[in-house]
């Protein structure tokens, strides 16, 4: 990381690990979830690195990252599941990309919207999650009657797919069942049936779907076998020792038991390292574990280095990855790790392990 104060580290070839672990715990193909710059990872480096391992599906949230996934020369089917303006139909159309109809209103709208040549469509049913999705079978009906919509696909998404053996998912699941088998009796079948998401892939794979969606299990370590694909790092810009009494960081959340070795790193919130990690994650240096101390600020971070000989200003810290878990750091900050993923800001510099 010459030059560089922090960096994110993407092993592309973790991601391709990851996602054939995927599909061979999903035992059907899998459409892989690029969404939010592919959870922070490089949306348009891994797209290409799926292409060329033959992955089989990709999804976006917007019609902006489906553009920027075709624009980088990525031709595979390509899947919206997010909002769409009407006025993106004909366009979106022409780029091979499809999207995700969720409303009797928002499907007229598409209708109107799309041109000489229709939209491929994945029709969303709302199981029980309460976002994006139709509640009724009468408006799914008429609207799969709608000119314009090529009927591609049927989803619906799971509410408590992390839980495994949740009796709602299993509701879920018989609601969905019932409206592809009610659709089937009046003569509309899918190429592509989808409900699967990456917890549901682990915990409750489910036979009534022919793909499954897989977001963070590309990215963070679900299925046996996989791996980190990124790695957090930055650099050391200052070690100083801080006597026995000294408050270090903001509001001296953090004050020195005994003459204390602080490392301080140059890397804080605003490049991604969450402030509800202060005073309990640890970042690894030399090899060991070092206990964040203080409050993280905008642009640094202090750790106890104390016990690690050596520890030197150019050091490289690794914030998560090997050493710690994007897991891990999500536990402690209360959250998520998509959102650890998703947080490490723009101004962060990738670089790519091919």
């Amino acid at each position: 990381m010459e030059g560089e104060r922090a960096r994110a580290e993407i092993d592309l070839r973790a991601v391709e690990a990851n996602y054939a672990a995927v599909k061979a715990r999903a035992g059907k193909a899998v459409m892989a979830v690029v969404k939010a710059d592919a959870y922070g990872h490089g949306a348009v480096e891994v797209s290409r690195r799926l292409q060329e391992a033959g992955a089989d599906y990709l999804a976006v949230a917007t019609p902006e990252e489906a553009r920027t996934i075709r624009a980088s020369g990525v031709t595979l089917p390509l899947l919206v599941m997010g909002y769409s303006h009407p006025q993106c139909a004909a366009e979106m159309a022409g780029l091979g990309v499809s999207l995700t109809v969720y409303s009797l209103p928002q499907a007229r709208a598409l209708s109107r919207g799309a041109g000489a040549k229709p939209v491929s469509a994945h029709f969303k049913v709302d199981t029980g999650m309460s976002r994006l999705g139709f509640t009724g079978q009468g408006e799914l009906e008429e609207a799969l009657r709608l000119p314009g919509l090529r009927a591609e696909g049927l989803c619906t998404h799971f509410a408590c797919a992390d839980e495994p053996g949740s009796p709602f998912t299993r509701e879920q699941a018989e609601r969905f069942t019932l409206v592809i088998e009610s659709l089937h009796k009046k003569g509309v079948d899918f190429e592509f049936i989808h409900c699967e998401n990456s917890a549901a892939v682990v915990n409750c794979n489910l036979p009534a779907a022919n793909i499954s969606r897989s977001g963070i299990a590309l990215y963070a370590p679900a299925c046996p076998g996989a791996k980190p694909a990124m790695r957090f790092m930055a650099r050391v810009a200052q070690v100083k020792t801080v006597a026995e009494g000294s408050g270090v960081s903001y509001s001296r959340r953090f004050v020195a038991t005994r003459p204390t070795r602080v490392a301080v790193i140059a890397c804080g919130y605003a490049d991604g390292y969450c402030r509800a990690l202060s005073g309990k994650a640890c970042v690894t240096l030399r090899g060991a574990r070092a206990p964040v101390v203080g409050n993280v600020c905008m642009d640094m971070t202090m750790a106890d280095v104390t016990d690690i000989p050596g520890v030197a200003e150019g050091d490289e810290a690794e914030l998560f990855g090997l050493g710690v878990s994007a897991w891990e750091l999500a536990a402690l900050a209360g959250t998520i790790p998509y959102e650890i993923l998703c947080s490490v800001s723009a101004r962060v510099p990738r670089s790519y392990l091919r």
